[in-house]
């Protein structure tokens, strides 16, 4: 989602290839791509970028990479995406490394992970579910448990407030040195940047698998802030 957001917003045609989960590892591998030292050490997303007279065609995975690449194409997209130079890359590397985590322990971790093979093909479904049961547990059994609870207790909106603080705090912390402009977006802009992308790719992630509970809820925290950003990033998909 980040990246097809990201594209979006720098104008660039682009041509989407689905990929189940299984076929990851193998796709990239054959495509030349470096493994990243971590597990899994193949992941989406990636894009190939075609030949050019200075360079050969190449894939590059991972979307701060693929931002930072895509930069280079032009200084016009380094300019919207992030904007503040090293700023808006430190501020994108926060919230991968230090506000996500604090999202799936808020509410995404039990509402919106176990419920994920639900939207996927079935190759992809099992993937999740084999790969997630060492931490979690089988997810149909989590996903009975979960849903129980929803239904007794209205767990789904607090989880929903609560992995969503951790986003309004980020905003404070990065509006508190904007330059005034009054923009709803990262750093007080009035357009998005690459940080508003990854952010936004995390909420839609429980609003896919969860519906529109999700946004709904939003309106209810930060003032609306967030869900406005969630609202004006969805345009540039229509």
């Amino acid at each position: 989602m980040r990246i097809l957001l990201t594209l979006k917003h720098l104008g660039l045609s682009y041509i989407h290839v689905p990929v189940s989960y299984p076929a990851i590892a193998p796709l990239l591998e054959s495509l030349g791509v470096v493994p990243a030292a971590r597990v899994p050490s193949y992941t989406l997303p990636a894009v190939t970028f075609p030949a050019t007279p200075e360079s050969k065609a190449h894939t590059v995975m991972g979307s701060l990479n693929i931002a930072q690449q895509l930069c280079g194409l032009k200084f016009c997209n380094a300019k919207k995406l992030f904007p503040q130079g090293e700023f808006s890359i430190a501020a994108a590397t926060e919230f991968e490394e230090k506000v996500f985590p604090q999202i799936m322990l808020g509410g995404w971790l039990e509402h919106v992970l176990p419920f994920t093979p639900l939207i996927l093909d079935p190759n992809g479904a099992k993937y999740i579910d084999e790969s997630k049961r060492s931490q979690l547990g089988p997810l149909d059994k989590l996903r009975a448990r979960v849903l129980k609870q929803e239904e007794e207790t209205g767990a789904l909106e607090e989880a929903i407030k609560r992995a969503m603080k951790p986003i309004v705090e980020f905003y404070e912390r990065g509006g508190a040195v904007a330059s005034g402009n009054g923009g709803v977006f990262f750093h007080g802009g009035e357009e998005p940047q690459y940080v508003d992308f990854c952010v936004v790719a995390a909420i839609m992630w429980g609003v896919m698998v969860r519906g529109n509970v999700v946004l709904e809820a939003l309106d209810k925290v930060g003032h609306g802030k967030i869900g406005e950003i969630v609202r004006k990033c969805q345009e540039l998909l229509a």
